[in-house]
């Protein structure tokens, strides 16, 4: 079993009741094809980025679920029936993030000479500016 994500957008003119149902028949679709939900997560009334079928709010659902790849089709499938009540969703394939190292400090002694070679490059970059303009001045 793979572990899935699902993002959809419920109208937000449905009743708390009739939401709740929804959220609930899709946790029992995916336990009943052999899936297991990890967790629900709702993101409550949001607005829109755009309008869509002129609904400018919708209430978002995140669903976390482990499952066949198979199964898939058959959750889109659910959601494109019920296209009134489900403005949008997404499927996607969870991805555990990396954990990265914290970034080792160079030594001190790496940053001296690196900051004392800037500044020696700079000066001799000033006395041959110093040596252009007082030979201009000569001539």
């Amino acid at each position: 079993m793979q572990k899935y994500e699902v993002l959809y957008v419920l109208a937000a003119a449905l009743e708390n009741e009739k939401k709740e149902t929804f959220i609930e028949k899709y946790s029992k679709l995916v336990v009943s094809n052999g899936g297991v939900v990890d967790s629900v997560n709702k993101w409550g009334l949001k607005k829109l980025a755009y309008p869509i079928n002129y609904k400018n709010e919708g209430f978002y659902v995140l669903m976390n679920y482990q499952a066949n790849a198979d199964f898939n089709a058959e959750l889109e499938r659910q959601f494109r029936i019920a296209k009134d009540e489900v403005i949008r969703f997404m499927v996607t394939k969870a991805i555990e993030a990396p954990i990265l190292a914290p970034k080792k400090e160079k030594p001190k002694a790496v940053k001296k000479e690196k900051e004392e070679a800037k500044a020696i490059s700079t000066e001799e970059v000033k006395t041959e500016e110093i040596k252009e303009e007082t030979k201009q001045e000569n001539e």
